[in-house]
């Protein structure tokens, strides 16, 4: 961040955010503490010797440089309107009501050796662009916590001659146990979601279940 960013950034706070100066700390090194624990996931004890402050002072700083930044969320984020019901955008009109984001990524597939060169991607991986609607990971934890749990829909027929197949039942009752284990005794739970690796462990545990 430079200088110029950093003191335009510091106005901000004090204006519209309500921080102030204090008798031994300004706010320019209020907002570098601030930026720094942020920035460098540092701990407490890292910053009392840089500096030159006590912890408590170090956690009273954080926190409220923290809520002046909250107050700046009318002022810096513009809020998101969803995709509008008479859309006639091409790229959007397919996802009406849709506000979150959307991304796409590609997943390994197999299929018929002629159609390969359909799906061969610039790193010579046989691959389908898939787009997907990105949702907080704390929708799926909860719907596996609901006392009726989750319910997988069973995927439609596919067609035929193609390398593909529907799950059984049996397949989605393990897939079903093997995401409550994770949630409850897995170790994967997170905050927002789930932690990186989850996705392995399942595949692990699906695994061992069909063996």
């Amino acid at each position: 961040m430079t200088r110029k960013c950093l003191t335009k950034l510091c106005e901000m706070l004090h204006i519209l955010g309500g921080l102030r100066t204090t008798r031994h700390t300004d706010i320019d090194e209020k907002v570098a503490i601030f930026l720094h624990i942020i920035a460098h996931n540092v701990k407490n004890q890292v910053m009392i010797g840089r500096f030159q402050r006590s912890g408590e002072t170090i956690s009273k700083i954080v926190n409220r440089v923290c809520n002046a930044v909250k107050r700046l969320h009318p002022h810096l984020l513009k809020k998101p309107e969803p995709v509008t019901e008479n859309s006639t955008d091409q790229r959007w009109k397919w996802f009406k009501n849709c506000l979150r984001a959307l991304d796409g990524t590609h997943i390994k597939c197999l299929v018929p050796l002629k159609d390969k060169p359909k799906y061969r991607t610039r790193k010579n991986d046989i691959a389908t662009n898939v787009l997907g609607v990105s949702t907080d990971g704390r929708v799926l934890r909860d719907a596996l916590l609901r006392p009726h749990g989750l319910k997988v829909p069973r995927p439609g027929v596919m067609e035929k001659g193609r390398n593909y197949r529907n799950w059984t039942i049996t397949e989605d009752s393990k897939l079903v146990d093997a995401l409550v284990n994770m949630v409850n005794v897995g170790g994967f739970k997170a905050d927002n979601g789930f932690k990186s690796g989850y996705l392995q462990y399942l595949e692990t545990a699906l695994k061992e279940k069909n063996s």
